[in-house]
């Protein structure tokens, strides 16, 4: 009988394995409809590293990578490497390990669920459910970082459970959480918070084994050890860009804080208007609204992200049909499984508290991290309804819902995913691009100067991505703006003929345009009497999504 149910589950796991990897793998090259300008910096990185060593600001296998001034983590350029190298610089190369990392956590989620619930039923559920999550396979399809950090969160806490039994796993365990560090922002948050949280629920069994613990800690402080050299000569290859979208950063806080000072001074004593008023007090209010935000109907299973790449048309980041099976699943797991009900609850929240820090609120990306707990949550909603009527009339009705309500939601997920978002919402995704420099690449002997506007995107990173061109040449032709901007973004002047105006005015601009050059803008952008419209760029929805002029 175990022998039956021992092939049945395997059977059933490797159809799950089956469709996560089909549902990732087919068209990567087709949905998202275009490559996002992260997606195409990372890539030609990972080109530059393949083909020279060297970043594409000549530096050597660099711990962190510059790109934009974000100062990209490291780990998900250097998985491309290899992937760039059997595919080539396209849209393959670049998303292959995004998509491999999603389909090896959909595995991870069954076995770190299975030996913390220890119930085969409820892992195979999570998976399932994990397989089909329109979260997970949109961060999955995507090369947007947040992929491999979930891969290696799972692997970490996989194999440090089984540590506890059998020592030798603290090994991979250490060397997991020092990837995670070096997959993602948050992870470098998020890590040292769940590693606090292991210890003290697990010190007994830790301490007793603190001889076994020096490999694991040695082989961790190895790999961070060029992260930490790379810190001393610049604080933000940690964060990135953090401290410009950081709570922190908004500069009206202390002007709405002396505001609130000034209209209370004339009810109340100053230091009591000041006690009430005051900056600290001002961002915990702010960091536990975001924080909130997370757990907002709305959000999860309504309108999903505000960030344009990540939202999903007319729905949520999890399927409508999951709320009820949610809070069936909270209620499972505060009432039955005590076990593993602080490690979830915590798990969530340390996951939204690096997100909670950001104006940029709410970000599925940023809190990628909680869709794991959120399938098994679900799963233990599902497995508690079954349980309970599974002897009873009903039984057979239930599940047909359950089924019936899961394929509808996910019927509708990918008709959004593969219909209305590529025809309707393709500029989310920096589309026409590829046309863009296609028709350019024919054009350019022609002209002295092309000049593209960076209004909404990075155009520089699309040219070295479509002509392919040489690191080696790349690095010696890309004129740079270390100035940061407002969001902490580093900009590039020039390309060869190739210029990118960022706040693009005909008056400023297109005057010092010489004779016989090229000039691309958005639709919003105007150019002069002495430009003359040669070519337009559409949006698969028929919109415009360039205007090429030529300066006569």
């Amino acid at each position: 009988m175990k022998r039956k149910h021992f092939k049945t589950e395997k059977l059933a796991l490797l159809i799950i394995t089956i469709i996560a990897s089909l549902l990732r793998v087919i068209k990567l090259d087709t949905y998202p409809p275009a490559l996002y300008s992260d997606e195409v910096a990372q890539g030609y990185n990972a080109y530059s590293v393949l083909t020279t060593g060297l970043d594409e600001y000549g530096t050597w296998l660099p711990v962190s990578f510059r790109s934009f001034g974000d100062w990209k983590p490291p780990l998900p350029t250097y998985f491309m490497v290899p992937t760039i190298a059997v595919f080539g610089l396209n849209e393959y190369g670049i998303r292959i390990s995004s998509a491999l990392f999603g389909i090896g956590s959909v595995l991870l989620t069954y076995l770190l669920t299975k030996l913390l619930c220890k119930d085969s039923a409820v892992a195979l559920v999570a998976a399932g459910i994990l397989t089909i999550s329109p979260w997970h396979i949109v961060q999955s399809r995507a090369a947007m970082l947040v992929s491999g950090e979930l891969f290696f969160l799972l692997l970490a806490l996989l194999a440090f459970f089984k540590g506890l039994t059998v020592k030798k796993w603290w090994i991979v365990s250490a060397v997991s959480w020092a990837l995670v560090i070096y997959s993602y922002y948050a992870g470098r948050l998020i890590v040292p918070l769940i590693l606090l949280f292991l210890f003290i629920s697990f010190r007994k069994q830790i301490l007793a084994a603190k001889t076994r613990l020096a490999v694991p800690v040695i082989a961790a402080f190895a790999l961070l050890l060029p992260l930490g050299f790379a810190l001393l000569n610049q604080p933000d290859v940690l964060f990135g860009r953090a401290k410009t979208v950081s709570v922190f950063y908004d500069q009206g806080v202390a002007l709405t804080v002396w505001d609130l000072i000034a209209q209370d001074g004339n009810e109340m004593l100053p230091l009591m208007a000041q006690f009430f008023h005051n900056k600290p007090y001002h961002y915990v209010i702010d960091i536990v609204r975001r924080f909130f935000q997370y757990f907002d109907g709305r959000f999860l299973f309504l309108t999903g992200d505000k960030q344009l790449p990540f939202q999903i048309p007319n729905m949520g980041i999890l399927y409508l049909v999951e709320a009820p099976l949610l809070l069936i699943g909270i209620r499972e797991l505060v009432m039955k499984h005590k076990r593993i009900r602080s490690l979830l609850l915590f798990w969530i929240a340390v996951s939204v508290l690096p997100a909670a820090l950001t104006f940029v609120t709410p970000a599925s990306n940023r809190t990628f991290t909680m869709v794991v707990p959120f399938s098994i949550l679900t799963a233990l909603g599902i497995m508690a309804l079954i349980n309970k009527f599974n002897k009873s009339s009903i039984s057979f009705f239930l599940v047909t819902a359950l089924s019936a309500g899961y394929l509808f939601s996910f019927s509708n997920f990918f008709y959004q995913y593969t219909q209305v978002l590529p025809k309707q919402h393709a500029d989310r995704w920096h589309f026409g691009y590829q046309e863009l420099y296609r028709y350019l690449k024919s054009e350019e002997d022609q002209y002295k100067v092309i000049a593209i506007s960076a209004k909404t995107s990075v155009p520089y990173i699309f040219l070295l991505y479509h002509y392919q061109m040489p690191p080696s040449e790349a690095i010696d032709a890309i004129d740079r703006n270390f100035v940061t901007d407002e969001f902490g973004f580093e900009h590039v002047n020039q390309v060869g003929k190739y210029r990118f105006p960022r706040h693009f005015a005909w008056e400023k601009d297109g005057v010092k345009l010489p004779a016989h050059s090229l000039l691309v803008l958005t639709p919003e952008e105007m150019a002069g009497s002495s430009a003359r419209e040669k070519k337009q760029i559409y949006y698969p929805n028929g919109a415009i999504a360039f205007r090429i002029y030529e300066i006569e």
